[in-house]
């Protein structure tokens, strides 16, 4: 059903309020065409992506509702970037842009963005685009021992993949090439593009369903209201400097990453200054990545219910000197970001505590574990295959924290069924870690012991680890008590390199365990029914029970 008129901004709110959810609903569906037409399992199982429609000028205007921050808000940059390689004028009807570049993206190379132009009757009305982690990429792999980006695999610069809709066969060539499956990763692009072609028709059919002569007012009319109501959500933390400190195994070496969040009115600056420089080692962090987790951990706490888009992400501002390890500079090794970028939410949170503690949450696991296996089967087809485990989440002001979640990422665990169809895993169990819960009035999420064999099928295969938090465990809030320890174990519990890189020849027997999320409050102060019930699930122990919680039975 066609509107008659043009939508008035100024008389009929409830229209806009009605397009805009039609636009959110659409560009959700945009993510799950591409779920269902993956060929990968981070795609496929774990919803590793994001998408977004843009406006003609590159502006972010809404994003699905499921995928990862680390994906959709340094996205908001990317179409920038794709503009400024390829201006406006010269786009086509059927061009489509992809790149991997971490600092004009997401952060490191598996994650490959994809944008095509929207044109309704020639004229150019918007973009819509997505991003997704990809099987492989070539390189040492999903891990963190590269020396540089170049030991990293394939780097796509800002190019076409498709130009007037006529492929890049060149580039096709170029990528089957360079990474372990070819087909898997291929793939995924074409169900990139075909869902962001689905995106385009979906948004020329809206436009015309509502009879929208002027795309741009209403355009401009969302930015405005969602800016509006960041700074008014904004007025309510109060003004100040507040600075936290967060601790990480590094590689080899202890790093920092200090942050002090400027709230002044309607704006909030998150400056990095005091943290850790770049390191040869491959968990540095792209400027991008920084502040899409910043401003999604920002987002959660202060005006939840407000979209991210153009408007309502210009309240947040960035400070990162050029060569941090949160801000790091070309050649540097990328490829494990995320082992400090999905720390970074954590520590804002921890941050706000000291001028809003009720509206956050104590730290947790942060980013997700990692076991990526690449080889060759016995029958000599390459895999690249990634197990993800995750860690407890932090407790909150009036809830307990969540359990082996996968939060800051957003993400979902893989099956265990999948990965060992995928690649030479077995698994022997999955169990939650009593006591791993930092003690609080509300407790913290608990971690997990995942216990697992490689075993190459007739070939070798190299392994990567990626964890962290195993020197110092998630802190808690207002008195809760810290989350135990993450661990990686071998046979016999002979200690492994959280991130060490391995030819397995035979088998490699691991164990390893995440990090539990840390308390708030004190622990004397828990609900008593809670304790005996935590107890009788078995979260924690008779002698936490007694000596910590001070249960008397």
């Amino acid at each position: 059903m066609t509107v008659n008129q043009n939508i008035s901004l100024d008389s009929d709110p409830v229209l806009l309020e009605i397009f805009w959810n039609r636009l959110s609903s659409l560009v959700t569906e945009q993510a799950v065409n591409i779920i269902r037409t993956s060929f990968s399992p981070l795609v496929r199982e774990a919803g590793d992506i994001a998408t977004a429609l843009f406006d003609r000028k590159g502006r972010m205007l809404a994003h699905g509702q499921t995928g990862t921050p680390g994906h959709l808000i340094p996205m908001t940059r990317t179409v920038l970037e794709f503009l400024a390689e390829f201006p406006i004028d010269t786009l086509k009807p059927g061009d489509v842009f992809i790149t991997n570049d971490p600092w004009k993206t997401t952060g490191h190379f598996f994650d490959i963005t994809v944008a095509s132009p929207i044109f309704d009757g020639g004229t150019l009305i918007g973009f819509a685009a997505s991003t997704a982690h990809h099987a492989d990429i070539g390189g040492t792999g999903f891990g963190a021992s590269a020396n540089d980006v170049f030991e990293e695999g394939l780097f796509i610069p800002v190019c076409k993949m498709y130009d007037a809709g006529v492929r890049n066969d060149t580039l096709f060539r170029l990528i089957r090439a360079n990474v372990r499956e070819p087909d898997a990763v291929v793939g995924d692009l074409d169900a990139q593009n075909a869902a962001n072609e689905a995106a385009g028709r979906a948004m020329r059919e809206l436009i015309h369903e509502y009879a929208i002569h002027d795309l741009d007012a209403v355009v401009e009319e969302i930015f405005l209201r969602s800016e509006r109501a960041a700074r008014q959500a904004l007025r309510e933390v109060p003004n100040g400097s507040y600075t936290s400190v967060l601790n990480l195994d590094g590689y080899d070496e202890p790093i920092k990453v200090v942050l002090t969040l400027h709230i002044r009115d309607e704006e909030i600056e998150a400056d990095f200054t005091g943290t850790s420089p770049q390191i040869r080692k491959g968990i540095n962090v792209c400027e991008n990545y920084t502040f899409g987790y910043v401003a999604f951990a920002l987002r959660c706490a202060i005006g939840r219910e407000i979209p991210h888009n153009f408007g309502s992400l210009s309240t947040f501002k960035l400070n990162a000197a050029p060569g941090l390890i949160v801000s790091c500079t070309f050649p540097a090794p990328v490829a494990a970001r995320h082992l400090v970028g999905q720390m970074i939410p954590g520590l804002v949170l921890q941050t706000l505590a000291q001028a809003w503690p009720d509206k956050v949450m104590a730290d947790g696991a942060g980013s997700v574990w990692g076991v990526t296996l690449n080889g060759q089967t016995r029958e000599g087809r390459p895999y690249a295959a990634v197990a993800l485990i995750a860690g407890g989440i932090g407790a909150r002001s009036a809830k307990d924290g969540l359990s082996t979640m996968q939060y800051p990422t957003g993400t979902r665990c893989v099956p265990v069924e999948v990965l060992e169809l995928e690649a030479p895993f077995i698994y022997y169990g999955k169990e939650l870690l009593t006591d791993s819960g930092g003690a609080g009035r509300f407790r913290g999420g608990l971690g997990q012991r995942v216990t697992l064999e490689v075993v190459p099928e007739g070939s070798s295969c190299v392994v990567n680890l990626v964890c962290d938090k195993t020197r110092i465990g998630p802190q808690g809030l207002f008195d809760g008590l810290p989350g135990q320890i993450g661990r990686t174990l071998g046979r016999d519990g002979v200690p492994v390199h959280p991130k060490q890189r391995f030819v397995v020849e035979d088998s490699q027997y691991l164990v390893l365990e995440t990090p539990g999320g840390g308390g708030y409050g004190d622990p004397r102060q828990r609900d008593r029914a809670a304790v005996r019930r935590d107890l009788a699930l078995g979260y924690i122990s008779e002698q936490a029970a007694r000596e910590i919680y001070g249960l008397v039975d």
